[in-house]
């Protein structure tokens, strides 16, 4: 593994100095390990990524007519002629990892669909107890574990970052991706249709900022030692990330608790319309409650593991600061002002997912598609050190 990866490593030099040439017109100098050392105004820096357990599978991106190695970086740097720096770095390779060999479980033990109505007890008509009749009698649960399932995450990554410059730095990046694996596995149920799908962690977009501001000095305007010492050398900083929902799976129960399956594995509801039109996202409606209905008798259901989205993220934290010398610089008071969610901005945080069907079909539960409790409103808190 360790010569395979020196050689990675020293043909992807190659290769990322033929790009800096065939794309930017510029020659570089190689470093031993992870930075292509600039000439003029571009320089290109590459990082090896390496993922014990997994497997890296990319689609290649073609440099100077050869493919970069596995789990490989590229990150692109301009300096601009008033020494301004922007750099943009896309995770091209690397964009694909997928699991092997990942553990779930599954109750061995589960009666088949149907077998409930088909054991009753003579003297009352009512059914017998599972145990009575499930593949290994006398037993209860039998949970059976094996590293037979998969994996799959699949992402665009782009860093945009302006480096410091005139008290002013900025960075902003953003995935765009798709995790899927294998939870909830079925015993009877189709393994595929049931049980894969989007990871209950999945945030197809996700977008942060962060920003640092030098404020301008207030002896810019008041040439006083007292306005400097005070209102001089204030900076702000912040944080704001904007995100998709994460997925949530619809769950029924039924007003007079009928048994529909007859055992197997748990039954899902009807997906019969699309839970995403209409007018959603709203309070009292964040989806489209219509979408779903009551399966029937021996209807396992066809809802995937997850049919809708929590709301996402948007969200502002922000800080303001500044140190307080005394005489001379190493010793002075630091203090510091922050503010989570800074605006106050309400952020719904999660929803009923959970019908109630009466046996004719309708749904009796009055906050299903409702949002039911929202993130935290914003929090303020100050510091004051004393450094020596």
């Amino acid at each position: 593994m360790g010569e395979e990866r020196e050689d990675l490593v020293s043909s992807g030099d190659r290769r990322l100095a033929g790009f800096v040439d065939q794309v930017c017109g510029h020659h570089a100098v190689r470093a031993r390990d992870h930075v292509l050392e600039e000439r003029g105004s571009v320089g290109v820096s590459r990082t090896v990524r390496e993922h014990p357990g997994n497997e890296a599978l990319t689609k290649r991106l073609r440099v100077g007519g050869e493919p970069l190695g596995p789990a490989e970086a590229i990150s692109l740097k301009a300096v601009g002629h008033d020494g301004q720096v922007l750099a943009l770095e896309t995770l091209s390779d690397g964009g694909e990892l997928l699991g092997r060999d990942l553990q779930q479980s599954r109750n061995i033990n589960t009666v088949p669909y149907g077998s409930e109505f088909q054991h009753t007890d003579s003297t009352t008509g009512k059914p017998l107890a599972d145990i009575f009749f499930e593949p290994y009698p006398g037993y209860s649960t039998i949970t059976y574990y094996d590293d037979a399932y998969t994996s799959n995450y699949h992402a665009l990554l782009v860093t945009l970052t302006r480096r410091f410059t005139k008290g002013f730095q900025v960075g902003v990046s953003y995935a765009y991706s798709k995790y899927m694996d294998y939870t909830g596995i079925p015993v009877y149920a189709n393994l595929r249709s049931y049980a894969y799908g989007v990871d209950g962690s999945d945030q197809t977009h996700n977008m942060t900022f962060n920003y640092t501001y030098n404020i301008p000095s207030a002896t810019r305007l008041v040439n006083n030692r007292f306005v400097g010492y005070a209102f001089d050398h204030w900076v702000l900083s912040g944080i704001s990330q904007f995100s998709t929902g994460t997925p949530a799976a619809i769950s029924f129960t039924t007003t007079n608790s009928e048994n529909l399956n007859g055992g197997g594995d748990a039954q899902r509801v009807d997906v019969v319309g699309n839970a995403f039109s209409g007018n959603i996202h709203t309070f009292y409606q964040w989806f489209n409650t219509a979408a779903f209905a009551l399966p029937g008798m021996n209807d396992p259901g066809n809802a995937g593991k997850y049919d809708v989205r929590q709301p996402g993220v948007n969200n502002n934290d922000m800080a303001i600061s500044k140190n307080f010398p005394l005489k001379n610089e190493k010793r002075f008071f630091a203090f510091r002002w922050e503010a989570y969610n800074v605006f106050n901005h309400t952020q719904y945080a999660t929803i009923n997912t959970a019908a109630r069907y009466t046996p004719a079909g309708v749904q009796t539960n009055a906050l299903f598609g409702e949002v039911v409790s929202t993130r935290a409103p914003r929090v303020m808190q100050g510091s004051l050190r004393f450094t020596f």
